[in-house]
């Protein structure tokens, strides 16, 4: 029974979290770009993003709007499943939700050394930071 019920916890917490609609400790992905992103003040938010750095690309993230609200607390690589080297993975950026308010985030997929270029993908983020 504590088994099922620790299932159906887990479940309703990452199907919330996918949806955009968690408040607490957040972690968004690619996919939920699209979606307000909602935290409470005090907590983190991880953005997952594909990546491969052997390509030379790399995630660059910037608070266009709200940097009282949120900041940019750490980002770190992540090596694929697969084992192989120079295979894909994922990059993930910490964000610290600071005080209530909203922000937008933009992150740009680009090889830094490049100048001129544009990047080769752009998400932009919003977020809700809530009491």
């Amino acid at each position: 029974m504590a088994r099922f019920a620790l299932l159906l916890l887990s479940a309703c917490f990452f199907g919330a979290c996918a949806s955009g609609s968690a408040v607490g400790d957040v972690v968004a992905t690619h996919g939920d770009a699209s979606q307000l992103i909602l935290a409470r003040a005090g907590t983190r938010l991880a953005l997952s993003l594909p990546s491969n750095p052997s390509t030379g690309f790399q995630w660059q993230h910037t608070v266009v709007d709200g940097v009282e609200s949120v900041a940019i607390a750490s980002t770190r690589s992540k090596s694929g499943d697969s084992g192989l080297l120079g295979g894909s993975g994922t990059e993930e950026v910490v964000l610290a939700a600071r005080k209530p308010g909203s922000a937008r985030i933009q992150s740009l997929y680009l090889r830094p050394w490049e100048k001129g270029v544009a990047p080769a993908r752009s998400i932009t983020w919003t977020l809700m930071v809530q009491p």
